[in-house]
């Protein structure tokens, strides 16, 4: 029979290892998951910011000017795209509001869940002459704004279903947005599998200036290789070619995109970049006119979160 002071010492031993495990798993929790591809240049930073918004995940640029969202606010924010300076700083809680709360008597999901997660979860960015196109990843909608912000244009229903390799958890879908000319949209489809995913307007309705439109996917393009292990957190056109650039955070990479062609279906890396380790969670991109890289972190913390990343 064990005397009590060694069943003591067992117990507080026990409680120890215990506490050790739990301390142990909460790192791992929230630690940033890293694969390393095996080339790629390493960029540089030339400039950094702080701009006063959390877990910035969109960037995007319409003639001199930056705008950013961040998915843990219904806030934009406006910056000057030489000094990046906060131009303007707005909140849309009340547009939202105003739009979807007519609805939450019509059995619509979407609008209870757009209420229900009112501002978050916005992950991508789009801007043009024609307004502002923010995509909110769990209700697989993208909302379309006018310049000013006063009004909700447009609201695009994607349905990710139209491909059966698809997963369509609510976290591993769109991060990133691309408005094409001819109306259809793409949208980086985070991981499970991680893919540029096409999508076209099945049925549309107006009302009273509101455009409605449900968007049926018609083709995926997955990332592959080595590459097939990272997820992609945005995509974006260079200004100046049109080829598409993506970002993957968990690999700490930029990615030059081959040309998508409608008869391949493998989303293929031409070139890669990594990104330094100063920039913490790189969530969003956006590719300058001059060649150059803005990278976002979603971090929850007011700190250095835009960096203008150069190549050697």
């Amino acid at each position: 029979m064990k005397s009590r002071p060694k069943k003591v010492a067992v117990r507080l031993l026990a409680i120890s290892v215990g506490l050790v495990i739990i301390f142990l798993l909460i790192i791992l929790r929230h630690s940033e998951t890293r694969f390393t591809p095996t080339d790629g240049d390493w960029l540089q930073i030339s400039a950094k910011y702080q701009v006063p918004m959390r877990e910035v995940s969109g960037i995007a640029q319409l003639d001199d000017k930056i705008y950013i969202v961040g998915d843990s606010d219904p806030e934009l924010a406006i910056l000057d795209f030489a000094t990046l300076e906060v131009l303007q700083h707005i909140d849309f809680a009340d547009l939202l509001r105003e739009r979807f709360s007519l609805c939450i008597n019509a059995q619509n999901n979407i609008c209870k869940t757009m209420l229900k997660n009112l501002g978050t979860q916005w992950e991508g960015i789009h801007v043009s002459s024609d307004g502002i196109a923010l995509l909110q990843e769990n209700t697989g909608s993208v909302l379309i704004f006018d310049l000013q912000v006063t009004t909700i244009k447009g609201h695009l229903l994607i349905d990710y279903r139209g491909d059966a390799k698809i997963k369509t958890n609510e976290n591993s879908l769109g991060e990133g947005i691309i408005l094409l000319n001819d109306g259809n949209i793409l949208i980086a489809k985070e991981k499970l599998p991680t893919a540029i995913m096409e999508f076209t307007a099945q049925k549309q309705s107006h009302q009273d200036g509101f455009i409605r439109k449900e968007m049926q996917a018609i083709h995926t393009w997955q990332l592959t290789s080595e590459d097939k292990q990272c997820d992609l957190s945005d995509i974006t056109r260079d200004p100046n070619s049109g080829i598409i650039y993506g970002i993957s955070q968990t690999c700490h990479s930029i990615y030059k995109f081959k040309t998508l062609h409608k008869d391949d279906d493998e989303l293929t890396v031409e070139q890669r970049w990594r990104i330094p380790d100063e920039v913490t969670a790189p969530e969003a991109l956006l590719v300058t006119r001059d060649g150059k890289f803005i990278v976002c972190s979603d971090i929850s913390q007011i700190r250095d979160n835009i960096f203008v990343l150069e190549k050697d």
